[in-house]
């Protein structure tokens, strides 16, 4: 999923649930990323991107109700903290690198590409797998996700 497309998220997901507070992780190389995402809802985005040592990331994690990501090493630790997880897979196979124990939480386009596991895109309309999901596909699982238990 594009930066353009999590700025949009926030902003929607700021509308949508204005008593929640997003964090947003990831590392130093993310920081121009992060401040893109913190502007759409300076209110409620917390830019934490290359601010954090492995164990605040953790505890953040461990704080949070619910964790939007792509297949990444913190996807990783909120499945293995029992977090709610919304996973973004494009090219890489949730069968095989998907967030343990909900597989069911992972959004995906088939595409008969798709997955390639390749950092470089082939496909006539490059990372149609990512961009095809859309803002409004991410909000509904992210009230899914956010429905009571």
């Amino acid at each position: 999923m594009a930066v353009e497309y999590f700025s949009e998220l926030a902003r929607q997901l700021a509308g949508h649930f204005p008593e929640h507070r997003f964090a947003i992780l990831g590392g130093a190389d993310d920081r121009p990323l992060g401040e893109i995402i913190a502007k759409a809802a300076p209110d409620q985005c917390l830019d934490l991107t290359g601010r954090l040592s492995l164990p605040e990331m953790v505890e953040w994690i461990r704080l949070s109700e619910l964790m939007v990501t792509n297949d990444t090493g913190p996807m990783h630790v909120a499945a293995a903290m029992g977090k709610r997880v919304v996973a973004l897979f494009g090219p890489t196979d949730p069968r095989r690198t998907g967030p343990y124990g909900q597989t069911d939480h992972v959004l995906r386009i088939e595409l008969a590409c798709s997955p390639c596991m390749k950092s470089r895109c082939a496909y006539f309309k490059p990372f149609e797998c990512l961009r095809g999901l859309s803002p409004g596909m991410v909000i509904e699982a992210v009230k899914q996700g956010l429905a009571p238990s």
